[in-house]
């Protein structure tokens, strides 16, 4: 039998969908699911500007393509689950004999963050908000469809995907039933839930028009940009923040949390379909558990009599701006129009720039990407990718952004105003 020579030159995203994937079949698949590979090798072939080849599939490769994604501000759980998907088709490759190395490369450690859950009235919030939506989606009512999937959401902890692919033949009205079959659901395992009265009335408020899907979507695919900012103006409508980790799993979240708080961490685990304790409490919040409050139950050192000290807050914590950062601002401050002013008065109002914004954003300020970067202190590299990549803006470079955009109009709003008669 003839060996095979190696194939350098062989596109990874073809290797993956004409030889990986049929030796390798995912274990639940659904016309609703995205595939989380393509998705990964989406992001390689952002990253390299280019299509990947099997000759990229080394370790110097993966090393810098996780460099850059840590620079950008994504997780280190994420980095790593997209590291292992190209490691695991680099040795695929080398046993196939379709390469000739494979990745080797350490996991990032990762580091683990405390889960934050909404309470009921977060939740009772962002249903009013929910109630203000307008439009329709697939010919159903916004409000209606928003106020079902939320409600649904919060019943059942599904994830997004299971939850967006739920047929009306799946409920069972008589026994306000949910049964969820294995294909949809991450661990392979087939559920059935229960539904308060007030989800079920939510659903039959979304009746007619009669369909497939209790929630249509009129874009392929459940991992739509659009649910995400629309979610986030319901959010903060609702007068919550909202970052990303404020969004659909943490609906889970907060499932997860009220259950454990009324019937114990065992019942939250049944629910979320989750085999150990230690994966549960990546969802529990512990600000909502009483054995969080072990400190107002022991006796304290010092004190004779207990007291209660109320503390006030501010709505808006300040954020914390380098003082380098504000000294370089104020370097390049210079004179601009009143229509650059007016682009960013309306950058300002938005709550996350994109690479389009950052690039309107220079050609106000009169600045090349070289001197915007130097001056909130970010890599040329970095910006360079965000104006010709389309790059992600990371939360990091946003605050940077935002803050220089802020001083430039606040200095030229200033000066406009002294020079009037």
């Amino acid at each position: 039998m003839a060996q095979r020579e190696p194939q350098p030159d062989l596109p990874v995203r073809k290797f993956y969908r004409e030889v990986y994937r049929l030796c390798r079949p995912p274990r639940a698949v659904s016309e609703r699911n995205y595939d989380p590979w393509l998705d990964c090798l989406n992001g390689f072939r952002k990253y390299l500007g280019r299509e990947p080849i099997l000759a990229d599939l080394n370790t110097e490769t993966a090393a810098a393509w996780a460099g850059a994604m840590l620079e950008g501000g994504q997780s280190r759980s994420t980095i790593n689950a997209k590291i292992a998907r190209l490691k695991a088709l680099s040795r695929f490759a080398l046993r196939r004999r379709f390469a000739t190395e494979a990745i080797d490369y350490e996991r990032l450690r990762e580091l683990r963050r405390l889960p934050e859950a909404w309470s009921v009235e977060n939740m009772a919030a962002i249903l009013t908000s929910a109630r203000q939506a307008t439009g329709k989606i697939v010919g159903v009512d916004a409000d209606r469809w928003w106020v079902a999937l939320l409600l649904v959401l919060y019943d059942t902890g599904l994830r997004r995907t299971a939850a967006l692919g739920i047929r009306f033949n799946e409920l069972d009205f008589t026994t306000k039933t949910l049964r969820v079959p294995a294909e949809r659901m991450k661990n392979g395992v087939e559920q059935v839930f229960h539904l308060h009265d007030q989800t079920i009335a939510a659903i039959v408020d979304t009746l007619p028009p009669t369909r497939e899907y209790l929630f249509p979507w009129p874009y392929k695919g459940a991992y739509s940009k659009c649910q995400n900012e629309w979610l986030r103006k319901i959010i903060v409508a609702a007068g919550l923040k909202c970052g990303p980790r404020d969004l659909f799993h943490k609906i889970r979240r907060t499932c997860a949390t009220q259950i454990a708080l009324k019937l114990g961490e065992h019942a939250a685990i049944h629910q979320l379909g989750h085999l150990s304790l230690v994966t549960i409490r990546n969802y529990v919040d512990p600000r909502f558990l009483a054995n969080h409050t072990a400190a107002r139950g022991i006796d304290r050192p010092g004190q004779e009599h207990p007291s209660t000290i109320e503390v006030e807050t501010m709505e808006e914590p300040v954020k914390r701006i380098p003082i380098k950062l504000l000294r370089t601002l104020h370097v390049f401050q210079r004179e601009i129009d009143g229509t650059a002013c007016d682009v960013l008065a309306m950058l300002l109002e938005k709550q996350h720039l994109s690479p389009r914004d950052v690039r309107s954003a220079l050609r106000a300020m009169q600045m090349s990407y070289s001197e915007f970067a130097e001056a909130i202190g970010v890599s040329q590299r970095l910006m360079a990718d965000i104006i010709e990549r389309s790059r992600y803006v990371s939360r990091d470079v946003n605050t940077r952004a935002k803050v220089a955009i802020g001083l430039t109009y606040t200095y030229n709003r200033r000066a406009v105003q002294e020079t009037k008669p």
